[in-house]
């Protein structure tokens, strides 16, 4: 992908989402990074137009509306996969927004639900999730869309894995008299 690809899809991407530039490491390349996300075009152009930009990020939570199930390849040979978990739990994934990672992983796109916070191997090993205060690389080299739908709400019977989850309780709004 060369660098103008880089910035168009970025772009692309800014157009549903504030978006900002990654290393090939995954680094992000701002001052304050993903907190530094935009979608203004300009500063978009701005942001990606450094030499070491690779990558497009995306914060997830609440500021993008989306969350992302994160199911990895094992990382050392004999220690289990994410795919493992996914062969038995498929069945509870409707259609969404599907991405292959450079890694042969894959990111699963849902709307961002209330209280879901980043957590790492707390489904199973192997399988993350990706919420408040996180961020997902979304374009760059190495990574392909597989299925394009837009993210339906977050699997209830995934949220229900997650021993610690808690939704967050709505606050009441005092009424105007």
């Amino acid at each position: 992908m060369t660098h103008d690809e880089l910035i168009e899809e970025a772009l692309s991407f800014a157009e549903n989402g504030p978006v900002f530039p990654c290393s090939a490491n995954k680094t992000p390349l701002t001052r304050h990074g993903f907190k530094d996300a935009s979608q203004d075009p300009a500063v978009v152009r701005e942001m990606f137009a450094i030499a070491e930009a690779r990558l497009v990020g995306m914060p997830t939570g609440e500021i993008s509306e989306i969350a992302v199930l994160d199911i990895d390849m094992p990382k050392n040979e004999g220690t289990p996969s994410g795919f493992d978990w996914l062969a038995d739990n498929e069945k509870h994934l409707p259609k969404t927004w599907t991405v292959k990672t450079m890694n042969n992983g894959r990111h699963f796109y849902f709307e961002h639900h209330d209280g879901l916070r980043n957590s790492a191997g707390k489904i199973a090993p192997g399988v993350d999730i990706r919420g408040e205060g996180g961020y997902i690389i979304v374009a760059g080299e190495g990574y392909e869309i597989l299925e394009k739908h837009p993210p339906p709400p977050f699997p209830e019977a995934v949220l229900a894995q997650l021993s610690d989850f808690k939704p967050k309780e709505p606050v009441a709004k005092p009424e105007i008299q």
